[in-house]
């Protein structure tokens, strides 16, 4: 028992202790500014959350970063909302078009 909290004390100083806004910077510097970073503490201890826009996004972070990343573990998500508001914009434009070439043949 002894010898397995004398490993997790040696592994506790051997990561840099960071504040969160700097290993957000870190992750942004090192992974890319497209993405967003967020740490919060998880079932599994220290979290970075990335978050990308979309799923071909995504993959490619995942690709990048492992799942464990300066002592953080590391869960990338990623959310079509983005892309769902663009096509409902798209979707309204078009019916507008659609009433402006009616008026217009009137």
């Amino acid at each position: 028992m002894l010898s397995c909290i004398k490993r997790h004390e040696e592994r506790k100083t051997s990561v840099p202790d960071f504040t969160n806004q700097e290993l957000i910077l870190k992750a942004a510097i090192e992974f890319g500014s497209l993405y967003t970073y967020e740490i919060r503490h998880g079932t599994l201890g220290r979290t970075l959350y990335v978050d990308a826009s979309n799923k071909p996004e995504a993959a490619v972070i995942r690709r990048k970063i492992s799942g464990n990343w300066n002592g953080l573990y590391v869960i990338v998500r990623y959310t079509q909302a983005q892309k769902l508001a663009q096509q409902e914009v798209v979707r309204e434009l078009s019916a507008k078009e659609k009433q402006k070439a009616l008026g217009k043949k009137k």
